[in-house]
């Protein structure tokens, strides 16, 4: 009986309306992300005796708070984005690779060019961060603000923490907790499973891919840093819908945090000198970004043919 009524549970959730798709995933990221902060919680009161909001307090707690950080962060991705879009694709279609389109393996040289295109957007990305801190408000809003701002400087505290890198093995772990698990879990939900289903819904792919963009920045809860992670989104969006393939935009968004990282690192070392956040924000902005739109468009351009060849040459052998 339990088996039969499970079978005609997970029929109405695949015949479903998208609406009921959308809500069972909402639901699922709810439960499982809740789950995994437990787990973290339990492990850190085990492991090293310390409780969950000393991820917040690193400097009071020492080296085993940020290490608690760290996995705290790996968890909660894994529970909140990771799990949820697979356990919905399993459900959803059966076969989650599939639907999550990770089954097919990426082409070396389409890779190369995505992480060539990353690092020269960064002068345009860098401009529309400048535009979204230097936004007014009005009077009126000056509370909302104000709570904004505390939020992105807790944010920015705890992504400071997160890069603090004093060796090698710091800087793989922290390579691990930023950029290859963000890349792996984030994409699942936001391009693998939620873009999927805003197609569905929509029957447009560009609103469905701009719409996963505008939630994908949403839900990292920073208004300040809001418009270039949108339009990052939204990049990685048309990857996958090109594509197909979502080991394109998880190699993308791993490049873009990765970066971040090692740029993070040489600076710490004195490797370097001058972080690439300032390009497309300096006397020279505006060189800075036209040269940047004028080489990163077309690269969009040849990827897209390319990618899109690639996506109907594997239909056609499927």
């Amino acid at each position: 009986m339990d088996d039969v009524y499970l079978r005609k549970q997970l029929g109405a959730l695949r015949d479903g309306s998208t609406g009921v798709q959308l809500t069972a995933l909402l639901f699922l990221c709810i439960v499982c992300g809740s789950l995994s902060l437990g787990i973290s919680a339990i492990v850190g009161e085990l492991v090293w005796n310390l409780p969950l909001n000393s991820i917040e307090q690193v400097g009071r707690y020492g080296p085993d708070a940020l290490r608690f950080l760290k996995l705290t962060q790996v968890l909660t991705s894994l529970g909140l984005f990771a799990i949820p879009a697979w356990l919905m694709a399993k459900l959803y279609n059966g076969n989650a690779s599939k639907m999550l389109g990770y089954q097919a393996p990426p082409k070396a040289t389409l890779l190369l060019l995505m992480a060539v295109l990353m690092l020269l957007q960064m002068p345009w990305i860098n401009l529309s961060a400048e535009w979204n801190r230097n936004m007014v408000f009005p009077d009126a809003l000056s509370e909302l603000y104000a709570s904004m701002l505390q939020r992105e400087n807790e944010a920015n505290a705890l992504i400071e923490k997160l890069l603090y890198m004093p060796g090698i093995p710091s800087l793989l772990s922290t390579l691990v907790v930023v950029a290859v698990v963000p890349a792996l879990a984030e994409e699942l939900l936001f391009r693998g499973a939620l873009q999927t289903l805003f197609i569905k819904a929509f029957r447009n792919p560009h609103l469905a891919i701009w719409s996963a963009g505008f939630v994908f920045s949403f839900i990292h809860f920073q208004f300040f840093g809001f418009l270039p992670r949108m339009l990052i989104g939204v990049l990685f969006g048309y990857l996958y819908f090109w594509s197909g393939n979502l080991w394109y935009p998880i190699a993308a968004h791993f490049v873009n945090n990765a970066a971040a990282v090692l740029q993070q690192f040489a600076l710490s070392k004195g490797l370097i000198s001058l972080s690439t956040d300032a390009l497309g924000t300096g006397s020279l902005a505006w060189v800075e970004v036209l040269l940047s739109v004028l080489l990163t468009w077309p690269l969009i351009l040849v990827l897209k043919r390319h990618l899109k060849h690639h996506k109907h040459a594997k239909s056609q052998t499927s």
